[in-house]
């Protein structure tokens, strides 16, 4: 398989996880709450960071175009994306999948877990920004942040195991974060 047939297949896989994650919903106002971060930190953590940010734009460029990729299958093609409430929260996976890059930089389970844990706090500050404009800061803390809190510890929890689990059984040798390019 040539490198550019790699690096896509990549990507689509990780898109497709990412994906997959907002199958998982629980009915929450005003988001819900999905695995679509676990699948962020997953992909961010064990794919090299430039598959990893293809892998989620080829997310957010399948929900731009309207596919079913949200969660609950919503759709929302174009400038009607940044309309949602939750975009915020999808926007995040940007960086939150760049901080979870970092996880590959570490053979420590807690500090692997601490930068999971960032990974997770960032996508949920930049939710948090987008859902204060809509409902205000306050609520957006109390109903965007607050729930979310518990379950992002917990999925940073089973990310990390998930990407020993994968190092480990050979699908990808672990590399350090700062040589990680492609």
């Amino acid at each position: 398989m040539t490198a550019s047939l790699r690096f896509t297949f990549a990507a689509l896989v990780g898109a497709s996880a990412i994906a997959v994650g907002a199958w998982v919903s629980v009915p929450m106002t005003p988001v819900p709450m999905t695995l679509q971060t676990l699948a962020v930190v997953i992909v961010g953590g064990w794919l090299p960071r430039s598959r990893a940010l293809a892998a989620v734009a080829a997310y957010l460029l399948a929900a731009l175009v309207g596919l079913p990729v949200l969660a609950d299958f919503a759709r929302a093609p174009g400038l009607s994306f940044l309309e949602l409430r939750s975009c915020g929260y999808v926007l995040g996976f940007v960086p939150g999948a760049l901080l979870a890059a970092r996880i590959a930089g570490s053979a420590s389970f807690v500090v692997q877990c601490s930068w999971a844990l960032l990974a997770h706090a960032v996508i949920l500050a930049c939710g948090i920004a987008r859902l204060a404009f809509a409902i205000g800061f306050a609520p957006a803390i109390e109903h965007g942040l607050t729930p979310f809190l518990p379950g992002a510890v917990v999925k940073s929890f089973f990310a990390v195991l998930a990407i020993r689990i994968l190092v480990r059984a050979g699908s990808r040798q672990p590399v350090r974060a700062e040589t990680r390019s492609s």
